[in-house]
């Protein structure tokens, strides 16, 4: 299996193309971040950190469709990163044994 389903190959560079040139923020009418509503400079590379990133709305592990326009939006590479994380250490909290009983 892959490590990251759905994220790679043509079919996932050509959502994240779609995405980065083509979304319009309908409250502001140009390209604004998705998280945090400022402008994103798509001229910049994707590994910049205000360069443009694809996020999906509802995550892969929740059932988001992975290519899918309607569950992608355009946002700065640090806010996708920080949501990613954000979600993570969310996740591990979740995971962490609580003991059987009170000591």
């Amino acid at each position: 299996m892959a490590a990251n389903p759905g994220r790679q190959g043509r079919p996932w560079r050509r959502a994240r193309q779609f995405v980065i040139h083509y979304y319009i923020c309908p409250v502001h009418g140009v390209q604004h971040c998705g998280i945090c509503h400022t402008y994103v400079d798509i001229t910049l590379p994707g590994t910049h950190r205000d360069g443009p990133a694809a996020d999906h709305i509802v995550k892969l592990e929740d059932g988001g469709a992975p290519r899918d326009p309607a569950n992608l939006r355009l946002v700065h590479h640090r806010c996708n990163s920080a949501r990613e994380n954000h979600g993570r250490k969310r996740r591990r909290e979740a995971q962490v044994a609580r003991p059987s009983r009170d000591w």
